[in-house]
C-alpha cells in the first residue's frame, strides 16, 4: 500500500490520497443515515408505546373509580334495605310474621345481591376492554412493523 504524501513518478498524487482519506467517510455516510433513521423509528415507536401505556393507565384509574361508586353505591343500598328490614322485625307480632319478613329479606337481598353483581360484572368487563385496548393496538402495530422490517 502506498502511503500518503508518496511520489509516483517523482509526483505527488494528491487526488489519489484524497481519495484514500475520504473513502471511509463517504461508506460512513449512509450507514450514519440508516443508524440516524432508525433511531428516530425506534424513539417515536417508544413514544407511541408510552402514549398507549398512559392511556390504559388512565382508563384503569378512571374504570376503577366507577367500580367504587357502584360498590360503594351497592352497600348503601343493602345498608338501607338491613335498616327497614330491622324496624320491621321490630314490628312484627307473631312468629309467623317474623318467618314472612325473613324470607322476603333473604329474596330481596339475594335480588339485590344478584342485580348490583351483575352491574359490577358489566363495569369491569367494559373497564377491561378499555385498559387493554390501547395496549393491544401497540402490540399489533409492533407486529405490523416487525413485518415491514422483515421483508424490507
Amino acid at each position: 500500500m502506498q502511503q500518503l504524501g508518496a511520489k509516483t513518478g517523482g509526483k505527488r498524487n494528491f487526488g489519489r490520497e484524497f481519495a484514500m482519506m475520504t473513502a471511509p467517510i463517504m461508506t460512513w455516510q449512509p450507514t450514519a443515515e440508516a443508524m440516524s433513521k432508525t433511531t428516530q423509528a425506534v424513539t417515536a415507536f417508544g413514544r407511541g408505546n408510552l402514549e398507549a401505556l398512559t392511556q390504559s393507565t388512565q382508563a384503569y384509574m378512571a374504570g376503577m373509580q366507577e367500580l367504587s361508586r357502584l360498590y360503594v353505591t351497592a352497600v348503601q343500598g343493602l345498608m338501607q334495605q338491613a335498616a327497614e328490614s330491622t324496624k320491621a322485625f321490630a314490628g312484627a307480632k307473631t312468629p309467623q310474621d317474623v318467618l314472612a319478613l325473613q324470607a322476603n329479606l333473604t329474596r330481596a337481598s339475594l335480588e339485590r345481591i344478584l342485580s348490583e353483581g351483575t352491574k359490577l360484572q358489566h363495569a369491569a368487563q367494559k373497564m377491561a376492554e378499555q385498559v387493554s385496548a390501547p395496549l393491544a393496538q401497540r402490540a399489533a402495530a409492533a407486529v405490523e412493523q416487525g413485518q415491514r422490517a422483515q421483508a424490507a
